[in-house]
C-alpha cells in the first residue's frame, strides 16, 4: 500500500485535478498506518510529534516494514486506519508527517476534509439467508462514484459487483461484492469502509459492502446477477 499512496499522492500533485485528490484521500483513509507514540497510559496514548517546515506534525508510517526499517529502535506504536486519524487530529487542527519515500505531509483543512467524506457510519452486509438479484438502473453518479472507489484499490481488488440484495419479502438494498486479493485480506474491513463512505457522499440509497471469499456462493450469485464496477 506504501507504494500505492506515495504514486496516488505523486499523481494528484502533477494534475491537480479533484478526482486525482479524492483517489488519493480515499486510499489514505483506507490504509493501516503506523503511528509512533511518545507515552502511553492505559487507554491515553500521545502520539510523537516533529516539527516540518515549521508545522508541528504527527507522525505516521505507512505500514509496519517501514516504521521497522527506518527507525533504529521501534517503541510503542498504534495502528491506526487513516481516517481515524483525521478524525483525531482536524480538531486539533495538527498536520500529519507520512515518513514513505517520498514523505508526504497532509495539512489540518486536507485531513478536516478526510474526516468529514470518510468519517460516516458504514454497513457491512453478510450475504447470508438472502436473495440476490439484478439492480433497477442505479443513478450515474453511484456508478461513477462506484468506479472510482474500486479503482482506487488497483490490484487490491480484482473484481468488484454491485447487486440487489434482498432478505425475505423485504425491500432490497444495494450492496458492492467486492473480490479482493489475498493480500488485501487483511485489510478488507478499512478498505470496505472508505468505499461505502466515498459511496454515502453521493447518495441517500441504503447501501453496503461486503468481501466474501472469491470462491464462495454468494461471490458466485453477483458474478451472475450482479453489475460489473471497475476494471
Amino acid at each position: 500500500m506504501s507504494n500505492r499512496l506515495t504514486e496516488l499522492h505523486a499523481l494528484a500533485l502533477e494534475t491537480d485535478r479533484s478526482e486525482d485528490w479524492a483517489r488519493f484521500y480515499q486510499t489514505f483513509a483506507g490504509t493501516s498506518l503506523i503511528v509512533p507514540l511518545s507515552a502511553s497510559e492505559g487507554d491515553t496514548a500521545t502520539p510523537a510529534l516533529t516539527e516540518q517546515d515549521g508545522v508541528t506534525c504527527v507522525l505516521a508510517y505507512p505500514d509496519i516494514e517501514s516504521y521497522a526499517s527506518l527507525i533504529g529502535a521501534p517503541g510503542e506504536y498504534a495502528a491506526v486506519s487513516g481516517v481515524d486519524l483525521a478524525e483525531m487530529l482536524a480538531p486539533q487542527t495538527t498536520a500529519l508527517s507520512l515518513q514513505s519515500e517520498p514523505g508526504i505531509v497532509l495539512l489540518p483543512k486536507q485531513l478536516s476534509w478526510i474526516a468529514e467524506t470518510f468519517g460516516a457510519e458504514v454497513t457491512r452486509a453478510t450475504g447470508s439467508g438472502v436473495t440476490i438479484e439484478t439492480p433497477e438502473a442505479p443513478e450515474l453518479a453511484l456508478m461513477e462514484q462506484l468506479g472510482a472507489a474500486v479503482a482506487a484499490m488497483g490490484a487490491d481488488c480484482p473484481e468488484a459487483w454491485l447487486v440487489a440484495m434482498r432478505e425475505d419479502e423485504g425491500s432490497a438494498e444495494l450492496v458492492l461484492v467486492l473480490g479482493l486479493s489475498d493480500s488485501a485480506r487483511r485489510i478488507e474491513g478499512e478498505l470496505a469502509e472508505t468505499v461505502t463512505r466515498a459511496v454515502q457522499t453521493v447518495t441517500d440509497l441504503p447501501f453496503a459492502v461486503t468481501c466474501p471469499d472469491r470462491g464462495a456462493p454468494l461471490m458466485a450469485a453477483a458474478r451472475k446477477n450482479g453489475i460489473g464496477v471497475g476494471g
